[in-house]
């Protein structure tokens, strides 16, 4: 499953990480995944519309999306991308 951020428009505003869940394990601490998202770019509104995009990695359709808000708690002239 891949998994990436777009903005209002549709644009991918982070990267793209693919996550497996290949897991058999029936202890749920053990199914647990975990992606980090880098940011592209660096002017993010807190007060717009971004989509979280839970992708399938085969098909390219999406199988869930959730709305979240992007606050960059502080900004530098040093890095290229930014973490949520």
């Amino acid at each position: 499953m891949d998994v990436y951020i777009v903005d209002a428009q549709g644009n991918e505003v982070s990267s793209r990480e693919t996550i497996n869940f290949d897991s058999v394990s029936k202890v749920m601490d053990e199914r647990t995944r975990e992606a980090r998202l880098k940011l592209i770019g660096s002017q993010f509104d807190r007060n717009a519309q971004y989509t979280l995009v839970l992708e399938n990695a085969e098909m390219r359709t999406r199988y869930s999306q959730y709305a979240v808000t992007i606050d960059l708690a502080f900004q530098d002239d040093f890095s290229k991308g930014k973490y949520i």
